[in-house]
């Protein structure tokens, strides 16, 4: 699932992003996880790509989905989508947690989230040059 714009519109919830003349339409990071998929996923893995409409849909809503992968700022998000599915009867999902990418060379050392580099930082680089 990624969370981009709906062609030309930007997407709802992320129409108050900082630098968001920076984010790309849905169709580029689309092709991109397509790409990356194809060189090192399975070859029958099913992808899906559809606009979000709600912080908690689909995922929280649809049984199909098993899995979510989040950063640890959004790690309270995926618990709440798994209360959800709960109230719903459905199972809870596999959650895959990936850390911060910094730009500093002792990451092991300090606090992540004070060194991770986030989309909105990487916005403001871009609009600055």
């Amino acid at each position: 699932m990624l969370a981009k714009s709906d062609g030309n519109h930007r997407y709802e919830l992320l129409k108050n992003k900082k630098h968001a003349r920076q984010l790309e339409t849905l169709e580029e990071p689309q092709e991109a996880v397509r790409g990356f998929v194809g060189r090192v996923g399975p070859s029958d893995l099913r992808m899906e790509t559809p606009v979000l409409q709600d912080v908690y849909d689909p995922t929280a809503t649809d049984p199909t989905i098993d899995g979510l992968l989040v950063s640890l700022e959004t790690l309270p998000g995926a618990k709440a989508i798994d209360t959800i599915r709960a109230q719903n009867g459905l199972k809870p999902l596999t959650t895959y947690v990936i850390d911060p990418v910094s730009n500093q060379l002792t990451l092991a050392q300090l606090d992540q989230l004070n060194l991770k580099i986030s989309s909105t930082q990487i916005r403001a680089w871009l609009d600055s040059h």
